[in-house]
């Protein structure tokens, strides 16, 4: 699952277009399943795994099971929807969880096989 996460990141900070939408943005969120904690950190205009931080120190999470990340970054499914039907639970601000999904939408990968799952 980090696999994904970091591909998804990179694939945010390799479009121009959607780096624009992060400058001057500051936030950081753990994602966590049932494997993995993540941390994620957007600051200067960049998203990147935040490896200085510890979970516990993130009020901003999203929970939620590895299948349901694995269709939020491939486009199948919006994180708002799952959120909706309680798939994801989220502190997220609703600005925030909008933010996240443009985010997941926009920097989709031209690729279908990008994110292959791992069983």
């Amino acid at each position: 699952m980090v696999d994904q996460i970091k591909s998804w990141l990179n694939e945010v900070n390799r479009k121009q277009g959607v780096s624009l939408l992060l400058k001057d943005v500051f936030f950081s969120f753990a994602v966590k399943t049932e494997q993995d904690v993540i941390l994620v950190n957007i600051k200067n205009g960049s998203i990147a795994l935040d490896e200085e931080s510890n979970y516990r120190t993130k009020v901003k999470r999203i929970e939620l099971k590895s299948e349901i990340l694995h269709s939020l970054l491939s486009g199948e499914r919006k994180l708002r929807e799952a959120v909706k039907h309680k798939a994801v639970i989220s502190t997220f601000t609703f600005r925030e969880l909008l933010l996240v999904e443009s985010l997941l939408f926009l920097a989709k990968s031209d690729k279908t096989n990008m994110f292959t799952k791992i069983s």
